[in-house]
């Protein structure tokens, strides 16, 4: 503690401007890039400061651009300049500047550190619209957390995100809602938690306002039910869901049954050339893609746990492949039914 005040006291002696251009910096890291602190508090004069600090050891030069602080203690000394209450004002305002000075490749570049400052400068913001503007990087950021497999971090900063909307998101900002919280949901299926992942889920479909816009939880509570090996409840969520698009199944399963509905499959496929099937164009109606994905689903899970469908969904993906012109299934698959490969 005597160690820090010490520091405190050290850095004290410097100009004011200095003391900003430190505290500053170490709120953006224990290393901070030079640009990024000019354009961050674009009212100092950041190359006289620095130089200033390099003189008294506070900080050394890392690489072309890029400085650090020369001891943690230090970093948390320059914290330590401002009150808790103007820390955030700094904060808020260093967002609010990366925001408005980086182009959107830079933005994207440095969406973690945007996302971070804003954050804890959040309680300060009152406008609506900002506080949506801050939601959306929140999921910007998530996704990229996401994409880097850190699943934690993704979850907190989507809820930050989820806790900007307003009481009335799913009116005010519904598509922007649909996607925090459907991203929430997969973050929390990444980390196994599945109560949180269920409660945002449930959410979800009860403000959805069509299927089309809850395929995206059901695919996440499927995959979910399957992670626990609970394939028949998955199975027959998704079946459930394959009603609401339209793909109604038929209760009989028998070994005539399969025979039907390979003869239906064999008669779309007569006549069709292996170079005819391997260039039919992409699918467009939404249905349908949302329909071979619930199916995709069921097929892996059927084979699994309820063999005797298996059949049924694989003719079925391969009825709408051909009639509906998405060249999504392996038709070795029909291929292995037709040949006993695969056992009925």
């Amino acid at each position: 503690h005597n160690v820090l005040e010490m520091v405190i006291d050290k850095i004290r002696r410097l100009s004011n401007d200095v003391q900003k251009v430190l505290s500053v910096a170490a709120s953006l890291g224990a290393e901070f890039d030079e640009y990024i602190l000019t354009v961050a508090i674009p009212d100092s004069n950041i190359p006289i400061a620095i130089d200033q600090s390099l003189e008294n050891k506070l900080l050394e030069h890392k690489t072309d651009g890029y400085f650090r602080f020369t001891h943690d203690k230090i970093q948390q000394a320059a914290l330590a300049l401002a009150p808790e209450d103007q820390q955030k004002k700094f904060n808020l305002l260093i967002g609010r500047n990366l925001i408005n000075n980086l182009v959107e490749a830079e933005v994207d570049k440095h969406i973690f550190l945007i996302v971070n400052q804003m954050c804890k400068g959040g309680k300060l913001i009152t406008d609506q619209n900002e506080k949506d503007s801050l939601a959306s990087l929140c999921l910007r950021a998530g996704q990229k957390s996401m994409c880097c497999s850190d699943f934690r971090t993704a979850v907190d900063f989507f809820s930050m995100g989820i806790n900007l909307l307003s009481s009335d998101k799913w009116r005010d900002q519904y598509y922007l809602s649909l996607d925090l919280l459907n991203a929430f949901a997969e973050a929390k299926y990444c980390i196994a938690d599945f109560d949180g992942m269920d409660k945002y889920i449930n959410e979800i479909l009860l403000n959805a306002r069509s299927t089309r816009g809850k395929i995206r939880a059901y695919s996440t509570k499927l995959s979910a039910l399957a992670g626990r090996q609970r394939y028949q409840e998955a199975i027959d969520l998704g079946f459930e869901v394959l009603r609401h698009l339209g793909e109604k199944f038929s209760s009989k399963t028998s070994k005539v049954a399969v025979i039907g509905e390979i003869l239906k499959t064999n008669l779309i496929l007569r006549g069709k050339s292996d170079d005819e099937l391997l260039n039919i164009p992409d699918m467009c109606e939404p249905d349908k893609v949302d329909a071979m994905s619930i199916l995709n689903f069921i097929a892996s899970y059927s084979f699994r746990a309820r063999r005797h469908i298996f059949p049924f969904v694989a003719c079925r993906m391969i009825r709408l492949t051909v009639s509906n012109r998405k060249p999504v299934v392996n038709f070795c698959i029909f291929s292995g039914i037709l040949t006993g490969f695969i056992t009925l």
